[in-house]
């Protein structure tokens, strides 16, 4: 385990550039937005699938409390690792094609393939449109797919052609835009859901490009983030007590609050685990394909008569992380399975980090 020399930072800021990047607690906080999103799908969005329970009960108010951080921190996260190597205007035709491969691609194939098991077995998803919508518009959490892919499509010829320039001036942008509640008529591609993560995707890239600074200042910016998700928290639970319910809107200053104060406390005070990047490289596979994780467990678990929650909620996050490895493992050893499930290279190629 590793952390940040915050005095040695601050004192030779330039000199210390690659080393606080490395420092970065980058895994660390994937894996813990991966283990609150497995979480989530194994309580369930509402009553009706899941654990199927509702309000008041614990597991419900965990699931509904971090709504504001699940897919907020991926987009951060996103964000951040674009910023590491930027993009000069000769290389977007090929880092569009490589975020086909590795967004689209598994990610239509993880759709098709959770389409064909809704229709297998019984659940509670409606099912009565055609086909190709399926590619168009969002379905289950693949819609965040989509956003991120529209995101790049967008934002990485600006940032190209720009020299990086436009990072801050979107960001401004994009906060107005979050804020405005303005949704499309069609949400084709999800671009309510580009809309939403935007700003978290470029707090992410600005966070990068001003790491230096940043870490030059925690002593300030540390209390001002915790103050930020304090404030937020306090402003949820109010609505809670008042309504029953946590804030539904994950577009107001709350929400927005939450999400940045929480992203930044977390780059700037976790420490890097060390064994977590062990776990880098099946973020995304767990990401794809835990649903058919939890959903296989929680029908054993019915099956067995178990009917405790806490059981379900343990053995759904387990399987719902483990699996998705196991597969996968078995997955990369195969070229069309590379490919086609994992959004990797026909071929291992170390001379290429960027996915």
């Amino acid at each position: 385990m590793t952390s940040i020399n915050y005095s040695t930072v601050s004192s030779d800021l330039p000199a210390t550039k690659r080393r606080v990047e490395k420092a970065l607690p980058i895994e660390t906080v994937r894996i813990i937005a991966t283990i609150l999103l497995v979480t989530y799908h194994v309580i369930g969005s509402s009553p009706s699938y899941g654990l199927e329970v509702d309000y008041p009960h614990p597991a419900r108010l965990f699931a509904d409390f971090f709504v504001d951080l699940r897919m907020p921190l991926f987009a951060f996260i996103s964000g951040l690792v674009f910023a590491i190597r930027p993009i000069r205007p000769p290389e977007l035709p090929r880092f569009m094609i490589g975020k086909v491969r590795r967004l689209i691609v598994p990610g239509t194939v993880a759709i098709f393939l959770s389409v064909i098991a809704v229709k297998l077995v019984d659940t509670h998803f409606e099912m009565e449109r055609p086909l190709w919508q399926f590619a168009v518009f969002p379905y289950l959490h693949y819609w965040f797919l989509m956003s991120i892919f529209l995101i790049f499509v967008i934002y990485a010829p600006l940032d190209a052609w720009t020299r990086g320039k436009s990072a801050l001036p979107v960001f401004l942008c994009s906060l107005v835009l979050y804020e405005s509640g303005w949704k499309p008529e069609q949400n084709v591609f999800s671009i309510y859901g580009a809309i939403y993560l935007l700003p978290y995707f470029l707090l992410g890239v600005l966070f990068h490009r001003n790491v230096n600074e940043i870490f030059a200042r925690t002593g300030l910016l540390i209390p001002l983030a915790f103050l930020a998700v304090a404030a937020a928290s306090y402003v949820n639970v109010s609505e809670y007590l008042d309504t029953g319910r946590f804030s539904v809107d994950n577009r107001d200053l709350q929400s927005l609050a939450f999400g940045f104060g929480a992203c930044m406390l977390a780059m700037m005070t976790l420490p890097r685990i060390s064994i977590l990047a062990r776990f880098g490289p099946y973020s995304y596979t767990i990401y794809l394909y835990h649903v058919f994780a939890t959903s296989f467990a929680r029908r054993g678990l019915t099956a067995a008569g178990i009917e405790d929650s806490a059981v379900f909620i343990a053995v759904g996050v387990v399987c719902g992380l483990a699996l998705p490895v196991l597969l996968h493992v078995v997955a990369k050893r195969f070229p069309l399975t590379r490919v086609a499930m994992l959004g990797l290279r026909w071929r291992p190629d170390a001379n290429h980090k960027r996915i």
